[in-house]
């Protein structure tokens, strides 16, 4: 993994020597290893790098022999072996490293726009054209990497892996979004189709874009979006091919030159990744990563389960977190307001992993792509017979904070109309169960589990895979019928309730048989932190009121904060979202007015 930073000069004033340099410096922590920039003539590019593939070769800013081309990348391309053999077969390239980036490189040389649709893997990449004089960018299907960029008032273009490195330009004075802030208050996280600033502008996953210097414009397009319920294939055929592809994802995703881990959770999903890798490593034992919070949350016995199943090394911690400490740390980290509290249990978790390996596999995705998440289980009695809206509707209610009355806390000021930008982005005309999953897939996934896993994980130069994410496992998948994927009538509670379809039918189907007893057997549990005990610590109480007090920047942003409080008790998770909201409001130094 790696940070990227772009400056496409488009205006009449030189860009300054230092720019690209500032913005590289500001993502050391993407990639520790090492750190580059080049100025080109109508294009500077910075990079730093987390060498995890040929480490003594693959050095970033990259051009092609020819010079024409030169690409900064971060992510990993997992079948970069096949690409390579089939570039060396069609004669289109002679290379020079065993790393991704050159293949990558060669690929868009040979096929331009349509290497695209070949990758298979987390990606966000820029690639200068110094004959066609535009600068190509694009970010993987399900935005495991992150991508923004923003416009001067120069009429400069800037393209970063972060938000911090766009401001470390010097370049660009950030305008709060309101609809934004509105949006996070409902989701406690900002939606991936913007940032929290009104022109800094995410790449969304998926998606494409060519920028010209000189040229206000831009043109974006959509290279992959995921099909839902289009396959017609018997189940037990479907359960196999999971089982396969997921074995196969595995196999791809544990290839890097330096040692790879997990993060092991106990649950049904990490459990499942942690067993195709002790499978397949054969001799060399798996080192697994796990977490706790003493009697809080506790799901270290499910953890050891599956490490003792399979021989794994495993490391587990109990957490002693100085909370407030912890909160502060995060507005850096996250560059915007983010009040999904288990990105501190990830934060540390992946700080203890980097002491060991340097690339962790994780189950993320697999709720969204298996149908995992409780909230389904009240839309599976009705999703047969309703509108694609009603579920959409219904399952936003129910799932998000989105459809609360918010307008006490904006006061006399009109609240934003998020829930319309919500529906226009992500309402999409699915059947059944596919319009809440479609939803999951689009906006939850990246807004809020990739963005805590990648930045947190980055912040200590950790790279995590996702093998459910797998571009083959997760187009058959999604393309099942969405009865399949998530419960069938015949499917009942795994522990003798009978009370309800159980989730997750189909994963249950094709890798049951790798699960220890109390972890098949076990209710779904999320990978949280116990938010209301953290509210009544002294030193978070005392940070709640000073970002609530006369004249904060969250009080002059949401004037009708303190009156909402009184009249309504804050639930715990809308108050650390407010609480995140004002310390990253802090961070910024000033008030958002």
């Amino acid at each position: 993994m790696c940070g990227i930073a772009v400056i496409l000069p488009g205006g009449a004033v030189d860009v300054p020597p230092f720019a690209i340099d500032r913005m590289a410096a500001a993502l050391r922590h993407r990639g520790p290893d090492e750190q580059a920039s080049l100025r080109l003539p109508g294009c500077h590019l910075g990079h730093t790098r987390l060498s995890v593939i040929d480490p003594e070769c693959g050095q970033q800013p990259m051009s092609d022999p020819t010079g024409r081309y030169t690409v900064v990348f971060n992510g990993e391309i997992y079948n970069h072996r096949d690409l390579r053999r089939q570039l060396e077969r069609e004669e289109r390239a002679v290379f020079h490293t065993r790393c991704d980036t050159e293949v990558l490189l060669h690929g868009y040389a040979a096929w331009g726009r349509g290497v695209l649709s070949r990758l298979n893997g987390q990606f966000a990449f820029a690639i200068w054209d110094s004959l066609d004089r535009g600068l190509f960018v694009a970010r993987d299907r399900f935005g495991e990497k992150p991508l923004y960029w923003a416009r001067t008032a120069a009429g400069d273009v800037l393209v970063a892996s972060e938000i911090k490195a766009i401001l470390a330009s010097g370049l660009v004075k950030p305008r709060l979004d309101l609809v934004s802030v509105d949006a996070y208050l409902g989701l406690y996280y900002v939606p991936p189709d913007r940032s929290i600033y009104e022109n800094v502008h995410p790449v969304r996953p998926g998606t494409a874009a060519m920028f010209r210097g000189g040229d206000d414009g831009v043109e974006t397009w959509r290279y992959w979006s995921p099909q839902h319920s289009v396959h017609d294939v018997d189940e037990a055929e479907a359960a196999a091919h999971v089982r396969l592809l997921l074995e196969k994802a595995v196999e791809r995703q544990t290839v890097a030159d330096v040692p790879v881990g997990a993060f092991l959770s106990g649950g049904l999903d990490s459990s499942t990744i942690v067993a195709l890798m002790a499978r397949q490593a054969g001799a060399r034992r798996v080192s697994t990563f796990s977490v706790g919070f003493g009697d809080l949350i506790n799901e270290l016995p499910f953890a050891r389960d599956v490490a003792a199943a399979y021989g794994t090394d495993h490391h587990e911690m109990q957490m002693d977190i100085d909370v407030a400490a912890m909160l502060d740390r995060m507005t850096h980290v996250y560059d915007e307001p983010f009040g999904d509290s288990s990105n501190i249990p990830t934060y540390l978790v992946s700080q203890y992993a980097r002491r060991g390996v340097k690339v962790v596999l994780s189950g993320d995705g697999g709720d969204e792509i298996f149908g995992g998440y409780d909230w389904y289980r009240g839309l599976l009695a009705s999703a047969p017979g309703a509108s694609a809206s009603a579920i959409w509707e219904h399952h936003v209610a129910g799932a998000t904070g989105m459809t609360a009355d918010r307008s006490g806390l904006w006061s006399s000021r009109p609240a934003p109309p998020s829930l319309r930008a919500l529906r226009e982005t992500y309402s999409m005309p699915h059947a059944g169960m596919d319009a809440a999953a479609a939803f999951d897939v689009a906006c939850y996934l990246p807004g809020d589990i990739l963005a805590k896993v990648d930045r947190a994980a980055m912040a200590h130069g950790l790279e995590t895979r996702s093998p459910f994410l797998d571009v083959e496992l997760t187009e058959f998948v999604l393309g099942l019928p969405w009865q399949m994927r998530f419960a069938s009538d015949s499917s009942r509670d795994a522990r003798g309730t009978g009370a309800s379809p159980v989730l997750k039918h189909l994963l249950r189907r094709a890798c049951e048989d790798l699960w220890p007893p109390s972890v098949r057997t076990r209710g779904k549990q999320g990978f949280g932190a116990p938010v209301r005990h953290w509210l009544t610590l002294p030193s978070v109480a005392a940070m709640w009121g000073r970002v609530t007090k006369d004249h904060s920047p969250l009080l002059s942003l949401l004037p009708g904060l303190r009156a909402a409080e009184q009249r309504e008790q804050l639930r715990p998770q809308r108050k650390w979202s407010l609480l995140c909201l004002g310390l990253w409001l802090e961070s910024q130094g000033a008030a958002h007015a």
